[in-house]
């Protein structure tokens, strides 16, 4: 920095001459990455490989760079020649071929240039690509959450194919019907000696009243709900108005039942765990689950607790729904046991991730 000072024509001032310090200590950063894989950058963003390989959004870098080893997982056939050098802190990185990719992030789609490195198994997002998207302006974690990795090229007709043998195997999960649980049924527990607590109905809007009604009928149709004439609990419902215009109808039991609930003594599982279940693995999955906890019926036992009061009568729901502080882990511990024996595959509540190492092994 001394001898920038003295060499430097023009007036330094200390905003330039901080800028020049960082690009200095990503450089830095760079190098030990390269020299020495156990070297660990702040900014990195890491994959469970064997490789372990090292992801990174580094803005001191002006190009994007990939290693060999990562270029070879794509099926690239045309490439040209590097169009310029790239130097780290210790010296010359080799740069063997560049290429022109097609990159979306957010919707947008832009063709940009990756250079490929033989040098190591080093991952760079340089300033090129940063610029291009105008990221350097949002926070990292909201970019990392949204990359996504397409290796190879996409086959449209075997992914249509694929999903026409998966209609025909399994045509129930795609009738569009409510899913049912058949396995299990979830219990609530009172604590000792609690007093029933009876809510009147909360008012609905007259606007409302007609929507809330189909929604009520709809519940019925699915034998989610039932209509009863007489109950010792009752909770209030809440109407959520949709964006699409739609409603979709919540039920508040922190008015009475949810304090009165024994604590269902289950734990939810810890990033880590779910992360030491998919370890070492090159493909990933993440599945959601439709209406997950109406997939769930309650035991007859504990049905007279989940009774709702509307403008309408009173209904009593046979499966499980949000709003009771005990079906999160009543649900952890259901998909638990229904996962229990197969590999590669973890849950947190409605949420499924599957890993595998190869196409094959990460199909079921």
């Amino acid at each position: 920095m001394l001898n920038k000072l003295d060499g430097e024509n023009t007036t330094i001032t200390l905003d330039s001459l901080s800028r020049e310090c960082q690009r200095m200590l990503n450089l830095k950063a760079d190098t030990a990455l390269i020299e020495n894989q156990q070297s660990v950058p702040v900014s990195k963003v890491k994959a469970n490989t064997k490789q372990k390989k090292e992801r990174k959004f580094d803005t001191g870098s002006d190009i994007t760079i990939i290693s060999k080893h990562t270029f070879d997982t794509f099926n690239i056939e045309e490439t040209e020649a590097v169009d310029r050098s790239a130097r780290s802190a210790t010296g010359k990185l080799p740069l063997t071929s560049q290429f022109t990719c097609s990159v979306s992030f957010q919707g947008e789609e832009k063709s940009l240039t990756c250079r490929v490195s033989s040098g190591s198994d080093l991952n760079v997002k340089g300033l090129d690509w940063m610029d291009a998207f105008n990221l350097k302006d949002q926070p990292i974690n909201s970019v990392c959450n949204q990359v996504q990795n397409f290796q190879g090229s996409v086959d449209k007709s075997a992914i249509k194919t694929c999903s026409a043998q998966l209609k025909l195997s399994f045509p129930d999960v795609f009738d569009g019907k409510m899913g049912l649980c058949n396995t299990t049924k979830a219990v609530l527990q009172t604590k000792p000696n609690v007093q029933p607590v009876f809510r009147p109905k909360s008012p609905v809007a007259y606007a409302m009243q007609q929507l809330v009604e189909t929604e009520l009928q709809r519940l019925q149709d699915c034998e989610i709900i039932s209509p009863v004439t007489y109950s010792d609990w009752a909770a209030p419902i809440v109407v959520i108005k949709k964006a699409t215009g739609g409603i979709r109808l919540s039920s508040d039991f922190s008015t009475g039942l949810n304090e009165r609930l024994e604590s269902h003594q289950y734990p939810l599982p810890l990033p880590e765990d779910i992360f030491s279940k998919l370890a070492n693995s090159k493909y990933f999955s993440h599945f959601h689950l439709s209406d997950a906890f109406l997939q769930i019926e309650v035991d007859d036992a504990s049905k007279h607790l989940l009774t709702i009061n509307t403008h309408i009568g009173l209904f009593r729901y046979n499966r499980k729904l949000f709003g009771v502080k005990t079906f999160p882990a009543i649900f952890q511990q259901i998909m638990d046991q229904i996962l229990l024996d197969i590999p590669r595959v973890a849950a947190y509540i409605d949420d499924i991730f599957v890993s595998g190492n190869n196409q094959i092994e990460h199909k079921y």
